[in-house]
């Protein structure tokens, strides 16, 4: 679990399983994706003015987790997130 107030704006939250993208859109509003990208699975850049980056091809995705620059041409993976008191939970 990660605590809300540990979680400012945006990043990379690595779970055993799972690496995730994180991008807080206000107090009580937060996108998670699958950090992998959906061309040829290497790993996202954070989120940068509401944009992440994969640095292999050039892939890009906006906060809707859409490709909006190819050659990635699918959806990332989209998690349900629940704040509760201090704590994000993540699941499918």
């Amino acid at each position: 679990m990660l605590k809300v107030y540990n979680y400012m704006a945006s990043g990379i939250f690595l779970t055993g399983i799972v690496s995730l993208l994180l991008f807080r859109l206000s107090e009580n509003s937060i996108l998670a994706f699958s950090r992998r990208c959906t061309h040829a699975g290497a790993s996202l850049d954070a989120f940068n003015n509401g944009t992440s980056r994969c640095p292999s091809h050039g892939s890009e995705f906006n906060l809707s987790g859409m490709p909006t620059r190819g050659p990635a041409n699918s959806n990332l993976v989209e998690y349900k997130v629940e704040i509760i008191n201090d704590t994000i939970k993540v699941s499918k």
